[in-house]
């Protein structure tokens, strides 16, 4: 139920449901608590994710990776970025998830260059990005205007063999032409296997300004 409302984009009613789990005496899982964090993330308030982080580190909760993740990303999300790469520098195991999660945080919160740093550093590491991390990176290029970049993410992509993704196709589309080169954009947007309205929409507004 957590779970569901959390996908759901049901935060506040997520969390009643999780304080009722709490008062009826069922322990939680780390997956609900997962699910708990996530709530607190999207409502950006970090009074009720540190106050959920200091119930489980009272309780002596174990926790997966999973959890981990969001932890990372609540943090991210309500601006405290020093507190998510503490929590990222304590995991003892990390997924292509976590380091998603920490090249988003940096990347979410202005600091392309700590997001690219951690990109190679995932790479390093033997972590294979996908296509959440490339469009993570796309489109704060795009936001900021770094052509140079986003140049350099469009070769990874190409020289990466990655799966073909719209979501990827889509955000190049958008990383051009917010850094001015409608050219290569309307290449990218003509290649492109598959086209959805955000796509179509990015590429008709550049063209219209």
């Amino acid at each position: 139920m957590i779970s569901g409302l959390v996908q759901n984009e049901r935060a506040d009613t997520a969390l009643e449901v999780f304080r009722l789990m709490l008062i009826s005496g069922a322990m939680p899982s780390s997956a609900t608590l997962a699910s708990a964090i996530a709530a607190c993330a999207q409502l950006v308030s970090y009074k009720l994710g540190t106050s959920l982080h200091g119930y489980i580190m009272r309780q002596n909760i174990a926790v997966d990776v999973p959890f981990q993740n969001a932890l990372v990303t609540m943090y991210a999300k309500c601006g405290y970025l020093d507190q998510s790469f503490v929590v990222f520098q304590m995991m003892q195991e990390r997924d292509v998830v976590s380091w998603n999660a920490i090249v988003a945080a940096n990347a979410q919160n202005g600091k392309l260059r700590e997001a690219f740093c951690l990109f190679n550093e995932m790479r390093t590491a033997l972590i294979k990005p996908d296509s959440v991390s490339v469009v993570c990176l796309l489109q704060a290029c795009a936001s900021i205007g770094a052509y140079q970049q986003g140049k350099w993410i469009h070769t990874f992509v190409i020289r990466s063999y990655l799966e073909p993704c719209i979501r990827i196709d889509t955000a190049l589309v958008d990383m051009y032409c917010k850094c001015g080169n409608l050219a290569i954009a309307r290449k990218c947007f003509d290649n492109m296997p598959l086209h959805d309205i955000v796509s179509w929409s990015i590429i008709i507004l550049e063209n219209l300004y």
